[in-house]
């Protein structure tokens, strides 16, 4: 049994900051805010008493601190490994600026198309560093590995769940490996996770489950 808590990292604007698009290319830290989101969700790990026994985050600050403090929180030993198909989308020319600017440039279309329905723009039109094919792919070979550990560190799993802390626009397309559930979560517009908030997936050895869905730690009885 394989459990995996997909945690979006927490808030990188303060108040009265400037919003704009923050992807690969834009290396944002925590805010205050997004600081104690981590620790809420350290909070919230330890009144379930569930302890990771491994942290994967991409190569930005902002996951990486997101981690390292629920891990700290926890007082754990474990290993927070940095893994680039956890990175966020490369928004190209649109990162960096508002989705006023956006839609100012390209139009309002290419901006409603992703945020209602992700799908990624046509090729040259802000060019884009991803494409949905790559993400998947690559989500789909980190996930593969991750169910194909060791016997030794597979037994450990059945226990204890590993956390995956990334970003909004590529935690979305982990639905895809639920057969028909990133279709629904367009459909009902829940494919998007929240900053600071958690998903939880289930491994039984053949399939994936869902479990729970864009959680906010806060609002969870305690």
């Amino acid at each position: 049994m394989l459990k995996l808590y997909l945690c979006r990292h927490g808030n990188t604007f303060e108040p009265g900051d400037k919003v704009v698009w923050v992807g690969k290319n834009e290396d944002a830290p925590l805010a205050k805010k997004g600081l104690a989101q981590a620790s809420a969700m350290a909070s919230y790990l330890q009144q379930q008493s569930d302890y990771p026994v491994a942290f994967y985050c991409s190569d930005l600050q902002r996951t990486r601190r997101y981690a390292e403090i629920i891990k700290d929180d926890l007082g754990l030993e474990a290993t927070i490994m940095t893994e680039p198909a956890l990175n966020e989308l490369d928004y190209g020319d649109w990162g960096g600026r508002t989705t006023d600017e956006i839609i100012t440039q390209y139009g309002e279309s290419p901006v409603k198309q992703w945020q209602e329905n992700s799908i990624f723009p046509p090729p040259g039109l802000g060019n884009w560093g991803d494409t949905a094919e790559a993400v998947d792919a690559r989500i789909e070979a980190f996930v593969s590995r991750l169910i194909s550990l060791p016997e030794k560190e597979r037994s450990a799993q059945q226990t204890s769940p590993i956390a995956i802390v990334s970003s909004n626009g590529v935690l979305r397309f982990f639905l895809k490996l639920i057969p028909g559930e990133f279709e629904r979560g367009i459909a009902a517009q829940t494919f998007k996770m929240k900053t600071g908030h958690f998903s939880v997936l289930l491994y039984d050895g053949q399939n994936f489950q869902l479990m729970a869905w864009n959680q906010n730690p806060l609002d969870l009885p305690k």
